[in-house]
């Protein structure tokens, strides 16, 4: 039994009412990719809840969802305060939400993109599996090593990001707490 919701956001800190948004990049095979987290103001983070990661639709980038992130951490906080009250706990928590780009669309193009003829582009694929091994590094990198007692992430995909989510699912089952659809794109052969 549980429930979460998304995230997403814009450049340097941004700072809307009830949360703060981080711009960031990380590397990946000596790419630049970039990804936002979403932290609400006023509330410690806490070690005890797992981050969520939005996997947003083919073409677009984190920045997609902007407007449904104050609605969606509202509910989210609800949520976990009554969690955290019904387990006896006095502290304040907060769930980190992130947003990431894929290879090739949002934010997160190779340097000196041209069609596929630039020596950062050689053998370079826009695809599925890149795609699956980018957020499994991502996860493992980024969202899990910064959070000091997770070992799983909740995914919430759209779209493209749907399909995603269900090869996580598989590839990755002792690191996935729990998947969310929106609208995914069907998954055949698996």
């Amino acid at each position: 039994n549980f429930s979460f919701f998304l995230f997403l956001a814009t450049n340097a800190p941004d700072s809307c009412n009830s949360y703060t948004i981080h711009s960031k990049t990380w590397q990946f095979n000596g790419h630049n990719i970039a990804y936002e987290e979403f932290i609400r103001n006023g509330n410690g983070i806490t070690s005890k809840v797992e981050p969520v990661l939005l996997l947003n639709g083919f073409g677009v980038g984190s920045f997609h969802q902007h407007r449904l992130v104050s609605q969606l951490m509202q509910g989210n906080q609800a949520i976990l305060a009554k969690d955290v009250a019904n387990a006896g706990d006095q502290e304040q928590v907060s769930q980190i939400f992130y947003g990431i780009d894929y290879l090739g669309q949002g934010k997160s193009w190779p340097k000196d993109c041209d069609d596929g003829n630039s020596d950062s582009e050689r053998g370079l694929r826009y695809c599925i599996y890149t795609w699956t091994d980018q957020i499994i590094s991502f996860i493992h990198e980024v969202v899990l090593a910064s959070c000091s007692n997770c070992d799983k992430v909740h995914i919430v995909g759209n779209s493209v990001g749907g399909h995603l989510a269900v090869i996580l699912a598989l590839k990755l089952p002792e690191n996935i707490a729990s998947i969310v659809l929106l609208n995914a794109t069907p998954v055949w052969g698996l």
